[in-house]
């Protein structure tokens, strides 16, 4: 299964690095650890954001079950 997940995460992520690698004249390297780093950073954000919406709404029902 992680083989899997890698495998689509490196076809979404392949064209970008591309295109970066294209518009900036980075290396194949540096210009994939650049994408590769915001891709993590928006999955980060993404399930703090997630974890951050949870909490509120609980909090909001235990409030409302009072």
């Amino acid at each position: 299964m992680p083989f899997l997940i890698a495998f689509i995460i490196s076809l979404m992520v392949e064209p970008i690095i591309r295109r970066v690698q294209k518009k900036t004249k980075l290396t194949r390297k540096t210009g994939a650890v650049l994408v590769l780093l915001i891709v993590f950073a928006i999955i980060i954000g993404l399930i703090a954001w997630g974890i951050a919406s949870i909490a509120s709404e609980a909090s909001a029902l235990l409030r409302g079950l009072e």
